[in-house]
């Protein structure tokens, strides 16, 4: 009688440790279910942030190819010689070999430098071609030297117009359209960081001897 009452009481011992055993399977399981359902949830929420951009950008696309009204009222204004206005043959002739560029500017930290930077998002699109897309940026490093500081921007302006270079290979381009965006709220974009874009795109007009329309939109 004494084994038998034994052996329902190993078996028991042996019946709760499988218990445990299940249990503890059962938690990694679960956690394991959550965590990929959070994976899941962020891999979504990053491809909706990047239909979200793509779609902007297309939207200001558009927005720039239905503008060239503006642009013809503007180039209506200028005057050739002896106050002649321009034809409307001659600023239909310049409107033809327009390159269109968007520099769509916003601050965040540097990873390389640890410092508060401005990323510039680049589309250049020409006539009925497909948009291009590259990238540039502007660091702030307040721990230079008046004198470092210049040359260091100077540096800055030489990245910026390389990277407008890359894509403004178009042999008949007669005038460049860039219009900069940028948080007018923004603490950490300047006038200087204004200053650098406009001195890098008049370093390209005065190289490539091409004329560059610059316009600001705040939002």
């Amino acid at each position: 009688m004494r084994k038998k009452k034994n052996l329902i009481l190993d078996f028991t011992s042996l019946l709760d440790v499988i218990m445990i055993l299940l249990f503890v399977v059962i938690c990694n399981m679960s956690n394991a279910s959550l965590e990929a359902n959070e994976n899941a949830k962020k891999s979504q929420e990053s491809l909706a942030d990047a239909e979200t951009k793509l779609e902007d950008m297309q939207d200001k696309l558009d927005a720039l190819s239905a503008d060239n009204e503006a642009l013809k009222t503007e180039l209506s204004g200028y005057q050739i010689n002896d106050g002649d206005s321009v034809s409307s043959e001659v600023y239909e002739a310049i409107l033809v070999s327009t390159t269109k560029v968007i520099m769509k500017c916003e601050t965040g930290m540097d990873t390389e430098t640890n410092n508060h930077m401005v990323s510039i998002d680049i589309i250049i699109k020409n006539k009925d071609e497909s948009a291009r897309q590259t990238t540039a940026k502007i660091i702030h490093d307040f721990g230079l030297s008046r004198k470092e500081r210049d040359a260091f921007n100077a540096k800055q302006i030489g990245s910026i117009k390389e990277e407008l270079e890359k894509y403004l290979t178009y042999s008949d381009t007669k005038l460049i359209w860039v219009l900069i965006e940028y948080d007018y709220r923004d603490e950490n974009f300047s006038n200087a960081d204004l200053e650098i874009i406009h001195d890098a795109v008049e370093m390209l007009e005065a190289e490539r001897n091409v004329t560059c329309y610059i316009e600001k939109m705040k939002k």
